[in-house]
C-alpha cells in the first residue's frame, strides 16, 4: 500500500511540474522572450525532470541542433510531449507558440484535476479494506461460528 501511494505522489508531483512549465513557458512566450529563452528561463525557476528535459532542449539548440530534434526530445518526458510538438512546430513555421502554449497548459491542468478527482475516488476503496480485515474475522467469530456450534449437536444425531 505504501509503494502505491508513493508511486501516485511521484505521478501527481511530475503532473504539477509539468502543469508548471506550460504555464511558466506560455508566460514567458506571450512576453515575447524566444522559444530558447523561455526554456532557460523556466529550467531554472523549476526543479525536477521537466527542468531537466526544457534545460537539455535549449543547451542543445544553443549547440546548434537541428530544432525539431530539440523540441521533440520534450516527449521523453509524461506530460510535454505536446509542448515538445508545439515547439518544434513554431520553429519550423516562425509563427508565435504562446496561445497554443495556453491552450497546451490549460488541458494539461484539465488532465492534472481528473488524475487527481480520479485518485480521490480510489481512496474511498481503499479505506473500506482495513474495516473489512478487522469486522469480517469478528462477524465470523461472534455471528457465524456460535451458530454452526449450535446446529453440530443436531445434525450429528
Amino acid at each position: 500500500m505504501t509503494r502505491l501511494l508513493g508511486r501516485g505522489r511521484l505521478a501527481a508531483r511530475r503532473r504539477i511540474e509539468a502543469v508548471a512549465a506550460t504555464e511558466l513557458l506560455a508566460a514567458c512566450l506571450a512576453a515575447g522572450a524566444s522559444p530558447v529563452r523561455a526554456a532557460e528561463a523556466v529550467a531554472e525557476v523549476l526543479d525536477g525532470q521537466a527542468a531537466q528535459a526544457l534545460a537539455a532542449a535549449a543547451g542543445a539548440l544553443r549547440r546548434g541542433e537541428p530544432p525539431e530534434q530539440c523540441w521533440t526530445g520534450l516527449a521523453a518526458v509524461p506530460d510535454l510531449a505536446g509542448v515538445g510538438r508545439i515547439l518544434a512546430r513554431a520553429s519550423v513555421s516562425g509563427t508565435r507558440a504562446a496561445a497554443a502554449m495556453g491552450v497546451e497548459a490549460a488541458g494539461l491542468r484539465a488532465r492534472s484535476r481528473a488524475a487527481a478527482g480520479a485518485a480521490l475516488a480510489r481512496v474511498g476503496v481503499w479505506s473500506v479494506a482495513p474495516l473489512a480485515l478487522c469486522f469480517l474475522p469478528a462477524f465470523v467469530c461472534l455471528g457465524v461460528v456460535p451458530i454452526a456450534l449450535g446446529l453440530t449437536p443436531a445434525l450429528l444425531r
